[in-house]
C-alpha cells in the first residue's frame, strides 16, 4: 500500500507538472486520484 501511495505522488507531481498547476488544482488532484487507481 504504501509503495502504491509513492507511485502516486510520482505520478501526481508529473501530471501536476504537465498540467501547470492552475486554479482547479484540487480538483485536479482528485482527477488524478480516480485516474491513478485505474492505471494501478
Amino acid at each position: 500500500m504504501h509503495h502504491h501511495v509513492l507511485i502516486f505522488l510520482d505520478y501526481h507531481m508529473h501530471n501536476q507538472f504537465l498540467h501547470n498547476l492552475d486554479d482547479n488544482h484540487l480538483n485536479l488532484w482528485t482527477n488524478d486520484f480516480l485516474s491513478f487507481l485505474c492505471y494501478i
